[in-house]
């Protein structure tokens, strides 16, 4: 407001008149001479605490109203900028063919294409959107017109397209170092699909693919773009860490071997898939599946732990197990253990009764099977961890059992007693938990079928388990893959 002021306001400094000459100051002066010798230097004789409004220039006196004035003036435009950006805001209007028609339910917002931001919709508002479009593939899937991985891919477009509208492909996909991601197998054109392109928006992809985008086909898309919302792979070593992309395509040629079901499978369903080298993919299809979440308690945490998943999150949860579960470094291993750990349950008639043997033979509470499911159908990595896990479990039962007291088992009360070709012994048999663990584990590795040094290397992770001696060495963890990888070539060179 200074610099601005009208000229009135702006002092006179020529009233003040020239400066007096300089003198210097002695090196050494006192404080009190200094401030003497300031006063003489003044230009208008020595400082007078005294002075009136008569050595003031008259220019200062009485012209507060102009100041006044113009801080009014500010205050006023600064409350009109205020007002301004707290006005509301309307929304833009929709242009016609890009806004998604719902007839289905007219409490479904139509997703909003005039900008980029995600559409925050409810599962149930989705579930209305995408039902009748899942249902007519799912109709042409079961006729034979569409493959398992063009569902698949329609059910991942589909749902990124209607929570990121015209936002959901990132920029062109890289290739990756292992091989071109252009050779993808037979698949639909994204035309022949009604109201696929019509979600995807045409704009959009002619946008991001050019004028061939007419000629796209359902796996052309995930041989070329990225998208966005997807959370990435963190093996960046295998190439790319688009892990769906990957899967899709390796899908279409034939390279992961997916069993696509409808439903959540049980854990010994999951156990003897991929004891058979196969894995999972649940693409849920009924409207009130994909209107709710999906929630499983994950028992082998402690505490209440939960787990929730939409549809759209479930399915890339059995992807990304799929490509832990193909792995080239541990996939023949890990094929292998869960053939040998279906071994432990299997009986003289040929049925697989895992829950039995662990609870009526070895005598463990209901906490450690469902822990052992977890085994069973939630985990892919390399053996020495999933034994090593296994045994852990094992363990904990023991020490809680013996904590709490319970009533140990008769080995005359079970009729399956006589069945087992090995040594067996409920808990009331073992002096302590280390001496439970020995006669358990033991039975459980020759169950599985281990001789030689895969035996040993497993027998000596008890010692290990205890701290009674250090971690495993290369050599044993090493003899235990190789046991586990050539149970797999044979089961897998002969499935019968």
């Amino acid at each position: 407001l200074l610099f601005s002021a009208p000229a009135p306001l702006q002092p006179n400094l020529q009233a003040l008149g020239p400066p007096g000459p300089f003198k210097p100051w002695p090196a050494a002066t006192p404080r009190g001479a200094v401030r003497d010798r300031w006063q003489e230097a003044a230009p208008h004789g020595p400082l007078n605490p005294q002075r009136t409004a008569a050595s003031t220039p008259s220019s200062l006196a009485g012209g507060t109203g102009p100041l006044l004035a113009t801080m009014a003036l500010g205050l006023a435009l600064m409350t009109a900028g205020i007002c301004f950006a707290l006005r509301p805001s309307r929304p833009p209007p929709a242009r016609s063919g890009t806004c998604l028609s719902v007839t289905a339910s007219t409490d479904v917002p139509k997703p909003n294409r005039s900008h980029r931001s995600r559409v925050k919709l409810s599962l149930h508002q989705e579930a209305v959107v995408l039902y009748p479009l899942l249902r007519r593939c799912s109709s042409e899937h079961r006729s034979g017109t569409l493959s398992d991985y063009d569902l698949a891919g329609v059910f991942i477009l589909a749902y990124m397209a209607l929570r990121r509208p015209r936002s959901w492909a990132g920029g062109l996909l890289r290739r990756p170092e292992h091989g071109d991601p252009r050779m993808v197998g037979p698949s639909r054109p994204l035309s022949s699909i009604p109201g696929l392109l019509e979600l995807l928006d045409a704009t959009y992809l002619e946008r991001k693919l050019g004028s061939h985008y007419a000629d796209a086909t359902v796996m052309s898309l995930f041989a070329t773009l990225q998208f966005v919302g997807i959370k990435k792979s963190s093996k960046r070593e295998t190439g790319t860490d688009n892990y769906v992309n990957t899967c899709m395509l390796n899908w279409s040629l034939g390279r992961r071997p997916f069993r696509l079901l409808h439903h959540i499978p049980s854990p010994m369903e999951v156990l003897r898939q991929q004891a058979n080298g196969e894995r999972v993919v649940t693409l849920f299809i009924k409207e009130h599946e994909l209107a709710s979440k999906h929630v499983s308690v994950l028992e082998y945490m402690d505490g209440n732990h939960q787990h929730e998943k939409d549809a759209f999150e479930f399915l890339l949860h059995d992807m990304k197990h799929m490509e832990n579960f193909v792995d080239p470094e541990t996939y023949l291993e890990q094929v292998g253990f869960f053939l040998s750990f279906r071994r432990v349950g299997t009986e003289e008639d040929g049925k697989v009764r895992l829950k039995k043997f662990f609870r009526q033979e070895c005598g463990y509470d209901e906490q450690l099977w469902r822990e052992l499911q977890y085994v069973a159908s939630d985990m892919n990595c390399y053996t020495p961890h999933l034994l090593m896990y296994t045994l852990a479990k094992l363990i904990r039962a023991s020490e809680r059992n013996y904590s709490s007291g319970r009533p140990h088992l008769d080995p005359t009360a079970s009729p399956a007693m006589d069945a087992i070709p090995y040594p067996v012994f409920p808990l009331g048999h073992a002096k302590n938990v280390r001496e439970h663990i020995d006669l358990v584990w033991l039975a459980i590795v020759r169950r599985m079928g281990m001789f030689g040094e895969a035996q040993a290397a497993a027998r000596g992770m008890v010692p290990t388990a205890f701290r009674e001696r250090g971690a495993m060495t290369d050599e044993e963890k090493q003899a235990l893959r190789r046991f586990f990888r050539a149970q797999a070539a044979a089961t897998l060179a002969d499935p019968a």
